[in-house]
């Protein structure tokens, strides 16, 4: 039940504190889903310093004994990337498992009843 987070030391304190937000909110949302505790690598990357603006790069690891999910993304804004990537580690959550209910399922049960 841990977020560990590499390369925060980069950032500033406002990049650091909205890390920590958004990370935590989404880390309720994968435990929920996952069902048990979980460990979260999240590691910061900045890249293009040369110029005025910063690209950050976010790699997400999920660990549990019988999960292994990986997520990248990649944006101009901190904020961006870091929803892009916890986002796609939903979604392959949802994939994994299949924790989603599928719509076609709800319909073809509703024709039957009327039936």
């Amino acid at each position: 039940m841990v977020i560990r987070f590499i390369g925060l030391k980069k950032l500033n304190d406002g990049q650091q504190a909205a890390i920590n937000k958004i990370s935590n909110k989404y880390y309720q949302k994968i435990a929920r889903n996952l069902k048990k505790d979980v460990d979260v690598d999240l590691q910061v990357k900045i890249d293009d310093t040369a110029g005025k603006r910063e690209r950050f790069t976010i790699k997400i690891r999920i660990d549990q004994p019988s999960v292994l999910i990986n997520a990248n993304s990649s944006d101009w804004d901190l904020n961006k990337a870091l929803h892009k990537a916890f986002e796609a580690v939903l979604r392959e959550i949802e994939h994994k498992f299949k924790s989603k209910p599928l719509k076609w399922r709800f319909l073809t049960k509703r024709k039957l009843e009327e039936e």
